[in-house]
């Protein structure tokens, strides 16, 4: 899905368990950049030394601006367009 964040429209995944049909979120899961947690599946790791870490129900943002590539937004201060 698209959503405007810090000014420019983005691309942007829901966290959910449902199947991912988002190519950038696919291929993010298959070079093991996320990952779910083995001991609770309701939370999304971020693989290398960042430790970030995302729950069902927030946002994945692709952000080329962060080191990472993503940023994360929780469900509260995320808005559709």
């Amino acid at each position: 899905m698209l959503a405007k964040y810090k000014g420019q429209i983005v691309e942007v995944w829901e966290i959910t368990h449902r199947p991912v049909q988002e190519v950038w979120v696919k291929e993010a899961f298959q070079s093991n950049v996320i990952s779910w947690n083995e001991w609770n599946k309701n939370v999304l790791d971020f693989g290398g030394e960042s430790g970030e870490l995302a729950l069902v129900g927030d946002f994945l943002i692709l952000d080329t601006r962060q080191e990472m590539g993503y940023s994360i937004l929780s469900k509260e201060k995320f808005k559709v367009l």
